[in-house]
Order: structure tokens, then C-alpha cells, then sequence
């Protein structure tokens, strides 16, 4: 079986775990998810992702596949009577919340929807988009919809912000089995992963943010030390090695610290 063949079907099962179903037609994906007249469909051009897989390892090849299902997902996921494309800003902004996703989304997207989601740069595989929560399911803004806002990047990122932080007032903070150095923050929601973005604020009295050091192995785990003590920071590279080799959706391995700005960036540590 030649690769591509092989990443054809890779992306094909990806998508069929989600419950979508697919019927191939050559190189071209006819995606399906729900029934009858409350489906939503989407025909996938595979060319994009196909050509980023092409020199990827297996590493970098899962992370890729996983990123392209969820881009094909936060299409299908909206529902097919959705009016949300015709929001406008003032109706969007109490519902968005940030999320950290990798680079081959906006492949997913783009495949599904024939836009592109608007997006923030967080290091070189991984990005920061904004969904809008829906009543049912949800959608992820586009940059068309961001024109016809005519708003700002500085201000649908604080609209994500904001929610996020809110809604990561409650969660626990917990020492990592084996590795107390280590806090575990995974409320299981699908936003973990982005509340490093906000985590620092939320809890700053616990959490000392110049020495804050994290990792986000997937999008349901937020793992993190404060200072540069050798063996908490160790700790921490084997937790985020562990947890992003066993995930569905590998975000990344590294461990990184906070750049402060608007949006921040991270920084990874090179060791």
C-alpha cells in the first residue's frame, strides 16, 4: 500500500471514530455526521493534508491527523439549522472560549467549510482558535465572519479570554499521582489545554507566574511546576512525554513557559 493510500485511510478511521460517516470517492472524503434532515455534510478535499504528511514522521504524523479531524469536526459539529454565521459581534461575544489546537485544524476547516478559521499563532504546530458555544453543539469563527464583524484579532481574543478565565475558576488543582512537584489541572471539558493561558490570573495567589512552567500534552490536560528545579522540572517532561504519547489528539511533548503579551506566546525550554 503506497503512504498515501495509507494516510488516506488513517484520516478515514480518525473520522469514523468520531462518528462520522464517510463515503470515499477517489482522493475526496463525502463526511456525514447525524441523520435524516439534521445532518450536516461536508465534501473534504484531502489534498492539503496529504501533501503536510508526506515528510511527517509517526510522531508528527498522528498530531497532524487528529488536528485535521477536529477542524473537520467543529464544521460538522455546528447544526445544520445553525443561524450562527449571522450573529453579530454583540450577540457572539458571552459564548466564545479559546482553544489550542494544532496547525493542520485550519486543514480541517478549510477542507470542511471552504473558509478559514480565524486563528493566533501559539509556536509552530499549534494555534489558538476561538469557538462560539451553541445552544447544541458549537462553531468555530471564521475569518470571513470576523471581516463581517469588522472587529479586531486583540478583541475576539479577549471575548475567548474572558470566558475562559470564568469558566476555569472552579477547577481543582492537583499534585500529580507519583510526581507531587507536578499539578494536574483536567477538568475534562475539551479546554484544558488553553487554560495556561489564563491559569496564572485565575489562581494568583497559588500560582507565581514568571516561574510558571507547563505542558499541554492534549487538550484535556494542563500539567505545570513553578521555579526551575531540576527534578520538578524532570518530572514534568516525563508526565507531559507520557500523557502526549498515549492521547487521542497529541498537542505536544514540550515544556514552556509564558511570554508575556496580547496574545501571550509561548516560549519552549530548550534543553
Amino acid at each position: 500500500m503506497s503512504a498515501r493510500e495509507t494516510h488516506i485511510e488513517a484520516i478515514t478511521a480518525a473520522l469514523r471514530s468520531k462518528k462520522v460517516t464517510i463515503d470515499r470517492i477517489g482522493d475526496t472524503l463525502n463526511a456525514r455526521m447525524g441523520m435524516g434532515r439534521m445532518a450536516t455534510k461536508a465534501n473534504l478535499d484531502l489534498e492539503p493534508i496529504l501533501s503536510k504528511l508526506e515528510d511527517a514522521d509517526a510522531t508528527t504524523h498522528a498530531h497532524h491527523i487528529a488536528a485535521f479531524t477536529s477542524g473537520a469536526l467543529a464544521v460538522l459539529s455546528e447544526p445544520a439549522y445553525s443561524r450562527a454565521h449571522e450573529w453579530t459581534y454583540e450577540q457572539t461575544a458571552g459564548r466564545m472560549m479559546l482553544n489550542i489546537e494544532g496547525v493542520a485544524f485550519v486543514l480541517g476547516v478549510s477542507a470542511a467549510a471552504a473558509d478559514e478559521p480565524w486563528f493566533e499563532p501559539l509556536d509552530d504546530e499549534l494555534i489558538v482558535v476561538t469557538y462560539i458555544e451553541l445552544d447544541r453543539g458549537y462553531r468555530v469563527v471564521t475569518r470571513a465572519q470576523l471581516d463581517a464583524w469588522g472587529a479586531t484579532s486583540d478583541r475576539i481574543f479577549s471575548a475567548g479570554r474572558s470566558m475562559l478565565y470564568h469558566k476555569s475558576r472552579e477547577v481543582r488543582l492537583v499534585a500529580l499521582d507519583g510526581s507531587p512537584q507536578v499539578t494536574k489541572v483536567s477538568r475534562g471539558d475539551g479546554y484544558d489545554s488553553a487554560r495556561a493561558l489564563v491559569l496564572p490570573e485565575v489562581f494568583y495567589i497559588e500560582i507565581d507566574e514568571p516561574r510558571f512552567r507547563f505542558a499541554i500534552p492534549n487538550q484535556d490536560t494542563l500539567l505545570y511546576i513553578q521555579g526551575e528545579d531540576e527534578a520538578a522540572l524532570e518530572a514534568l517532561e516525563i508526565a507531559a512525554a507520557a500523557e502526549f504519547h498515549r492521547a487521542d489528539y497529541p498537542l505536544s511533548s514540550s515544556v514552556y513557559s509564558l511570554e508575556p503579551g496580547r496574545p501571550p506566546r509561548v516560549v519552549a525550554l530548550g534543553r
